[in-house]
């Protein structure tokens, strides 16, 4: 991962900041130095139905499974990993860059410094379809977890939509794009300024609306 003064941004990366990244790299700039918008009521919409997909999965999955299989609210140590849990929800990554929540996680075979066995990482979605910015952040994640594992993971899984579908999505083992994408967020936020400004289809629904398009 990349190594970044702590200092250089006025806040953690949490996943606010890096869904808001994917989308325009102007709002990753806007959350990371903490200023605020106005949330349009969709965000607000989409907010609520991830949390509406997040406890209908994870309450099938408890009455599917023994309680000593599921783990939750747990620090993402390598010591509490390697119990072996066959899932994990609300996982914490803390340290002097990081302030994530990983939605879920879930044991896979194959080998990592656990043993026979590595975790790949899980995302709640609002939306029915997967996009490519829900891509982007589940190798982001499968990036900050391999640095715990000592593996990448080579496959995600994202839960979406009222149905709360499962995909499973096939990801990059090379993190060189990831680390990348990562350099370029932190150096965008110890700017004095705001990168270019792009207006793109977020633009219609991001809580920076009217802002950006006065500064256009």
């Amino acid at each position: 991962m990349a190594e970044v003064d702590s200092q250089t941004a006025a806040t953690k990366i949490n996943r606010d900041v890096l869904e808001s990244y994917l989308h325009c790299r102007c709002k990753g700039y806007l959350k990371l130095t903490r200023q605020q918008g106005t949330k349009s009521d969709y965000e607000t919409l989409l907010t609520e139905l991830r949390v509406e997909v997040k406890l209908n999965v994870i309450n099938k999955i408890l009455a599917q499974h023994p309680e000593h299989e599921v783990a939750q609210n747990i620090f993402l140590a390598a010591f509490l990993l390697k119990r072996g849990p066959l899932y994990v929800f609300d996982a914490i990554l803390e340290d002097d860059l990081l302030s994530l929540c990983f939605d879920g996680l879930k044991r896979m075979p194959g080998a990592s410094k656990f043993g026979d066995f590595h975790y790949i990482p899980m995302l709640f979605h609002a939306g029915g379809q997967v996009r490519k910015q829900q891509k982007l952040l589940l190798e982001l994640y499968s990036l900050f977890l391999s640095k715990i594992q000592g593996s990448p993971s080579d496959s995600g899984i994202i839960w979406h939509g009222r149905e709360c579908k499962a995909t499973k999505v096939r990801l990059n083992p090379d993190p060189s794009n990831m680390e990348l994408l990562l350099q370029d967020l932190m150096e965008i936020g110890g700017s004095k300024s705001p990168p270019r400004l792009i207006l793109g289809d977020h633009c219609q629904v991001c809580e920076f609306h009217q802002r950006c398009h006065t500064q256009a």
